[in-house]
């Protein structure tokens, strides 16, 4: 499970693009079965690549829970 605020899905980009459910959906994907930290790596590691070191304008909080 990922919950998310929208500090995430509303981060832009220099052409005032917004990340996005879908691109956070596709940052996801290749996780299956991984850790809730790894998760949290992957998402970051895709909104950085996205924003390309532009700051964040809104809080961000990120909750990843696994069932084993």
């Amino acid at each position: 499970v990922v919950a998310y605020t929208d500090g995430w899905t509303e981060l832009s980009n220099e052409q005032h693009e917004e990340f996005g459910a879908e691109r956070l959906r596709e940052a996801v994907r290749p996780a299956h079965g991984a850790t809730p930290q790894s998760v949290i790596d992957l998402i970051e590691k895709a909104c950085d690549a996205f924003r390309n070191d532009l700051p964040f304008h809104d809080d961000r909080t990120l909750l990843v829970i696994r069932r084993d």
